[in-house]
């Protein structure tokens, strides 16, 4: 389920996407801007709005894909058709991996005020199954990673996964808490997260090409005093997974 403030943003992206949608029909037709197809018109708009939304949420694969999409659309325009599509595509996957190297996202958020455990998981097939603190904050690239939580007050989770897939158990997750958070961080990889089908999730997770699907739904029996967690983030030419367990 999402909140309020999703569906809002998701209202937004659709009416603005409509009515510069109709904007542009009309203004290629009148000879205002280059004489444009209906299909070329909407992803010029998909690819605009997540370029700016990777700008506002510095996301460097958002940044760059969304650029070298809309290089690949007006190449002829911009005399570039030599280097469209893979010699854009791939300078975008370059530049995107080499700038989040050299300018990681900083973990500022208030959830995350409490001391971080070392649990980073950088090698492959690793499981991770150590007792943890309240705050947990893992890694995962160019490998597999399970990550079991063993957490006797959990608070929150950052987990960041990119060119491999991370799996993350909440089983034995206790909390006093009555809103727990989980940050996921996915580009060119696969999350999944398995939750108690007795725990209440509320799934702000924001997806850029890329898919996030929700299993066990039918099972979800949320108990009235059980912690909510909070999931949000972002996935970008990944995916993830909520299973219900």
């Amino acid at each position: 389920m999402k909140n309020h403030s999703t569906h809002s943003i998701d209202k937004l992206f659709w009416g603005v996407f409509f009515v510069a949608g109709a904007a542009m029909l009309i203004l290629s037709k009148l000879g205002t801007l280059p004489d444009l197809s209906f299909i070329s018109i909407i992803f010029t708009i998909i690819f605009a709005w997540t370029f700016i939304k990777g700008i506002f949420t510095i996301n460097f694969f958002e940044i760059l894909f969304s650029a070298a999409f809309l290089a690949c659309i007006y190449d002829d325009m911009l005399g570039i058709t030599a280097l469209t599509p893979w010699t854009v595509l791939g300078a975008a996957l370059l530049g995107s991996i080499g700038l989040s190297i050299l300018f990681p996202r900083k973990h500022t958020w208030h959830i995350f005020h409490h001391a971080k455990s070392d649990d980073s998981i950088r090698y492959a097939e690793d499981v991770i199954d150590i007792p943890d603190e309240d705050v947990i904050h893992m890694e995962n690239s160019f490998g597999a990673s399970i990550k079991y939580i063993n957490s006797q007050n959990f608070r929150s989770a950052h987990l960041e996964n990119s060119f491999g897939e991370m799996k993350v158990y909440y089983d034995n997750a206790f909390t006093t808490e009555k809103q727990v958070y989980t940050k996921i961080d996915v580009a060119f990889g696969n999350m999944v997260l398995y939750v108690p089908k007795t725990w209440q999730v509320i799934n702000n997770i924001d997806c850029s090409f890329g898919a996030v699907n929700i299993k066990n739904q039918k099972s979800y029996t949320p108990l009235p005093d059980a912690p909510v967690l909070v999931i949000t983030g972002s996935v970008a030419f990944g995916g993830a997974e909520i299973i219900y367990v």
